[in-house]
C-alpha cells in the first residue's frame, strides 16, 4: 500500500538532493520560467539554497507574459520578462534551423529551442536549471488522459526517452555555444526510479496531481499549484511565429 505523504516526501527530497549538489559550487542561477508547475517548484526549491533570477520568453499579450509575472511576485522573486521583436525570434529560428539542419526537428522542437536559445541569450547566470521531463514523468500532457494504464506507462515511457536522449543534447549544443551548462532535475536525479502509481499522477481529472500537492507542501499557493497551463513553447506565443516563419 503506497502513502501519499511518504511519496510527496520522497519527491521533495530526491530534488533538493539533487539541486544541492549541483549547485554547491555557485551562488545563482537562472531558470527559464514559465509559471507552470514544473518550474515554480524548481524556482522555489533553488531559492533555498543559492540566489535565483527567474527569465521568461513571452510575445506581448501571450498568457506567459501575465502568468509569469503573477506568480513571480507571488514567490517574491527576481524576474526578467523577454519580450522578443520580430527580428529577434526570426534571427533565432534562423539561428535553430542552420545549427541543426542534419538533425530531425519538427515544428514543436524547433520553436522549444527557439524559447531555449532566446531565453540563454539573456541570462546572466552560468548555470540554467531546466523543468524538462516533469511531464513525462508525472503525466503532465493532456493526450495522457484519455489513454488506459499500460498505454499511458508506454507512451510516458517513449517519451521520456526521447527527452532524455534529443531534447536534452539539443539544449547543451546551444547552451555550449552561450558559455552556460544546463541542470535537469526531473531527469538526472532519482526521480525516475520512485514507484509512483498511476492514480498519484492523475486524480479525479487533474494531471501531475502528486507534483502539484508536493507544490501545495513547499509553500505556492494553491492558485498556483493547481493551475492547468500549455507548454511554454504555446503559451509564450512563440510556437505560432516559428509556424510562420518555418
Amino acid at each position: 500500500m503506497f502513502d501519499y505523504d511518504d511519496i510527496e516526501n520522497k519527491i521533495i527530497d530526491v530534488l533538493k538532493k539533487y539541486l544541492k549538489c549541483e549547485l554547491s559550487k555557485t551562488d545563482s542561477v537562472s531558470i527559464l520560467f514559465s509559471g507552470g508547475i514544473d518550474s515554480t517548484i524548481l524556482a522555489k526549491m533553488s531559492s533555498e539554497i543559492v540566489n535565483v533570477k527567474l527569465y521568461t520568453v513571452a510575445l506581448p499579450g501571450s498568457h506567459d507574459e501575465l502568468w509569469s509575472c503573477y506568480v513571480a511576485k507571488k514567490l517574491g522573486m527576481n524576474h526578467h520578462l523577454i519580450v522578443p521583436d520580430k527580428k529577434e525570434i526570426n534571427d533565432s529560428i534562423s539561428h535553430i534551423l542552420d545549427k541543426f539542419s542534419n538533425m530531425n526537428m519538427n515544428l514543436i522542437s524547433i520553436s522549444v529551442e527557439t524559447v531555449m536559445y532566446i531565453g540563454m541569450m539573456h541570462m546572466e547566470e552560468e548555470i540554467v536549471v531546466s523543468g524538462q521531463g516533469a511531464d513525462e514523468l508525472f503525466g503532465g500532457y493532456n493526450r495522457y488522459k484519455n489513454m488506459a494504464v499500460k498505454e499511458f506507462e508506454k507512451n510516458s515511457k517513449k517519451d521520456y526517452e526521447m527527452i532524455f536522449n534529443t531534447i536534452t543534447r539539443w539544449d547543451q549544443l546551444i547552451s555550449k555555444d552561450l558559455d552556460k551548462k544546463i541542470i535537469y532535475p526531473y531527469i538526472y536525479s532519482e526521480l525516475a526510479s520512485l514507484d509512483i502509481p498511476y492514480n498519484f499522477k492523475f486524480n479525479n481529472g487533474i494531471n501531475k496531481y502528486v507534483l502539484r500537492s508536493v507544490a501545495t507542501k513547499l509553500g505556492i499557493p494553491e492558485d498556483i499549484s493547481f493551475k492547468g497551463k500549455k507548454a511554454a513553447q504555446y503559451s509564450s506565443g512563440i510556437y505560432k511565429m516559428a509556424k510562420r516563419a518555418h
